[in-house]
């Protein structure tokens, strides 16, 4: 016998019936509209949303902070209605429980799980199993903090909704396309095929957000684009791509390689660990978590908020100058180092908290450009682009240089959207 179920809101719900009645076998085919369930799990926040990939309106928003800690908080909003409140059991697991019951208060048809690192395995989204699962276990020492937590998250849904496809989308499969040239370092070779070492390149669903967003703009296909985008926030990260694929990206081996960030130190000479080691006895995981932790505008100012940077720059502090002179001057160069694998860059592409809102930032860096034809028009940079779609150049003045909004968990619905687009046996 064959149950037929033409929604899935209701799938657990008529799984266990459907087993109390002794039906074999169930086959749910999606409706439409879809709406898919997107979690994104860090080792000390939860962030989820409910999507509908028709038309990108989200029927739930929340996030989970502190995990693990006391002072552990959960907030949500469905439609203009917004809750808070204390977490009463901090540990992930539990966390993770009553974030899934806020988000089926509202009907969703899939879940797409956010995962950090993929290695070179995962190329593409994947719909989990245990299979999957399985395969997944032998990469997750390529991000100890993430992927793991990552796999729990994917492990306890797939319990509470059995009936309820999901999928992983990861953050590295957008550099799958990069040549080898690019991705290996120059180290013994052992290094790679023994302990794969190599650059894998993180942000990757908001750089393939962005450049698709660019190019809609421009109005011209994406495979005929090349695009450096710069996603800028607590991490950062610079990106060029080639007809819609990362082709180099200033991420590495880890994220803490690259620009310089809040509180990561981006790009040094690795023979410092060594230095602080012979010099003041530092183990290599306190420089480690120094680099990691207390480096980036942190470590030149005490503070990784780039607003209060901005303030410190605006007092004409000496350290925050000297931040914000770093911060630009590094980014700017990774810019103009892509014109080698680009051979063009067709347009600019400024996102994240900081390059979204930092007119500051922003200004700087693109006169750093401007011996490659990048301009800034004032007023529109003080709007954020507001006025103009997103444009921040002078009109007809070298290449485009825009501010595109960054939609991570609308690229990972829409990914797991695609992977289940026909309908599955359960």
């Amino acid at each position: 016998t064959k149950l037929i179920l033409l929604d899935s809101l209701l799938q657990e719900i008529m799984i266990q019936r459907a087993q109390k009645l002794g039906v074999r076998s169930v086959l749910f085919v999606q409706s439409r509209p879809v709406s898919v369930l997107v979690l994104n799990c860090g080792s000390s926040s939860i962030k989820f949303q409910v999507i509908n990939t028709d038309n990108g309106k989200v029927g739930v928003k929340g996030q989970a902070d502190n995990i693990n800690t006391a002072q552990g908080r959960i907030k949500w909003k469905i439609g203009n209605d917004e809750e808070k409140r204390n977490i009463k059991k901090p540990d992930f697991e539990e966390v993770l429980k009553d974030v899934l019951d806020i988000a089926k208060r509202v009907p969703f048809n899939l879940i797409g799980h956010r995962v950090v690192h993929g290695g070179e395995i995962f190329k593409q989204p994947e719909r989990i199993d245990k299979a999957f699962l399985d395969q997944l276990q032998t990469i997750s020492n390529l991000a100890p903090m993430h992927n793991p937590i990552q796999m729990q998250a994917m492990k306890l849904s797939t319990e509470i909704f059995r009936g309820v496809q999901q999928a992983a989308v990861f953050d590295t499969s957008y550099y799958s396309g990069m040549p080898e040239y690019a991705f290996m370092y120059p180290v013994p070779h052992h290094w790679y095929t023994q302990h794969r070492v190599r650059k894998y390149g993180f942000h990757g669903t908001s750089h393939y957000y962005i450049t698709r967003e660019a190019a809609k703009f421009l109005k011209e296909p994406v495979e005929q684009l090349n695009i450096v985008s710069c996603h800028l926030g607590a991490g950062c990260s610079v990106t060029a791509s080639k007809g819609g694929v990362g082709v180099d990206t200033s991420m590495g081996f880890t994220p803490l390689s690259g620009v310089m960030m809040g509180s990561r130190s981006g790009d040094v000479d690795p023979s410092i660990m060594q230095h602080l080691e012979r010099e003041s006895g530092l183990s290599l995981d306190y420089v480690m978590q120094d680099l990691n932790n207390q480096s980036g505008l942190k470590g030149i100012t005490g503070t990784p908020d780039s607003l209060q940077v901005e303030q410190l720059f605006s007092k004409n502090d000496e350290r925050g100058i000297l931040a914000v002179e770093m911060f630009t001057y590094s980014i700017a160069k990774y810019i103009a180092s892509f014109i080698v694998p680009l051979g063009r860059i067709d347009a600019l592409v400024f996102s994240g908290g900081i390059g979204e809102k930092s007119s500051i930032k922003r200004r700087k860096i693109i006169q750093h450009l401007s011996g490659l034809g990048f301009t800034c028009d004032e007023a529109e940079n003080e709007r954020h682009g507001g006025g103009s779609g997103g444009l921040i150049s002078k009109q007809g003045e070298g290449p485009p240089v825009l501010v595109i909004k960054t939609n991570e968990e609308l690229v990972i619905a829409n990914l797991t959207q695609q992977l289940y687009k026909d309908a599955q046996r359960i």
